[in-house]
């Protein structure tokens, strides 16, 4: 596990126990798409596990869509990321965190 991926993990593991998770959740995705603007991120277990948790939480408050699966989140921002990066844009994000939104 990189450095950045270990500081990564502590920051979710932390917002997990926000009181409102899906801020904590919304703003941790934007986060990966900023500082990791591939998917090699969530590829570490332990990143991965602490990011299913805050995808969990935000999902048992109602906040993201019960339909998708952390591979499926991954996914997206993975695709928001790639497009930020040749549009210099932050659309494609604001588009797929509102599209996850329930």
């Amino acid at each position: 596990m990189s450095t950045d991926e270990r500081r990564l993990t502590v920051d979710a593991r932390a917002l997990a126990g926000a009181p409102d998770p899906g801020p904590a959740f919304f703003t941790f995705a934007a986060r990966l798409t900023d500082e990791h603007p591939d998917r090699a991120a969530l590829s570490d277990p332990d990143l991965r596990k602490a990011f299913t948790v805050l995808l969990t939480r935000a999902q048992e408050a109602g906040a993201v869509r019960t339909d998708v699966a952390p591979d499926d989140v991954a996914a997206l921002l993975d695709g928001a990321a790639a497009a930020r990066r040749h549009a210099a844009s932050d659309r494609a994000l604001t588009l797929v965190l509102d599209g996850l939104r329930r």
